[in-house]
């Protein structure tokens, strides 16, 4: 789609930018990249330029999200997301239970035996 091109040609920060301009003022701004996309300065794009440029917009667009997602993720605020952390975050604490306990017996164990914890 469209929609698509324009996020990897120009990076999903600044696709957006272009919704409310004009047909002229959208192919002024794209003309103002071009030389930024034309690594090698021969007046032309080519595929390689092209692949590199589009890699660039993702990679920019990726290590902003990142930066921006560590401070809400890091729930204990150590520096690090645990695997519990992004759990809890993306699908809710109730989920953290049923990936610990592969099972369903309730328990931490993986063995099927509700009493598996009580050997006595």
């Amino acid at each position: 789609s469209s929609d698509v091109d324009h996020e990897a040609f120009m990076g999903k920060d600044h696709a957006h930018d272009f919704d409310d301009l004009s047909e002229d003022e959208s192919k002024a701004r794209l003309a103002a990249l071009l030389p930024k996309v034309d690594a090698d300065g021969d007046g032309d794009i080519d595929e390689d330029e092209l692949k590199r440029w589009i890699k660039i917009q993702i990679m920019d667009y990726v290590q902003k999200d990142a930066q921006q997602a560590l401070p809400n993720e890091d729930t204990d605020k150590n520096g690090v997301v645990t695997w519990e952390e992004y759990v809890i975050n993306t699908f809710g604490e109730q989920y953290l239970t049923k990936v610990d306990d592969k099972d369903g017996d309730d328990d931490d164990d993986d063995d099927d035996d509700d009493d598996a914890d009580d050997h006595n």
